[in-house]
C-alpha cells in the first residue's frame, strides 16, 4: 500500500493466499452494501475470494509504527516503534 502524497511511504504484506470461490457473490456483496447500499450489481460472472494470512508487516517512511490493537502509543521521543521493534 502506498501513500498518495509520498510514494516513499508505504506498507508491505506478506504472507500465504488462499483463494475460495465464493458462488452466492456473499463477500461482494458486503462490499458493495457497505459503500453503495445495494448489493453488487454485476451477478452474470463468478467471483472468487483472496485470505492473506499475513506473516510479515514492513512499513517504510513512518515516523512512528506501532499496532493499534497491540501496543500503546510510543511515549515521545522514543523513536519508531517506541524501542519495541516491528515484526
Amino acid at each position: 500500500m502506498l501513500d498518495g502524497a509520498d510514494w516513499h511511504r508505504h506498507v508491505s504484506l506478506r504472507g500465504a493466499v488462499t483463494l475460495q470461490d465464493d458462488p452466492a457473490l456473499a463477500w461482494i456483496d458486503r462490499i458493495a452494501r457497505h459503500y453503495t447500499g445495494h448489493p453488487y450489481p454485476d451477478r452474470d460472472r463468478p467471483r472468487v475470494n483472496a485470505w492473506l494470512a499475513i506473516d510479515r508487516v514492513h512499513g517504510w517512511g513512518f515516523s512512528q509504527l506501532r499496532s493499534r490493537d497491540r501496543d500503546p502509543a510510543p511515549e515521545a521521543g522514543a523513536g519508531a516503534g517506541g524501542g519495541r521493534g516491528v515484526p
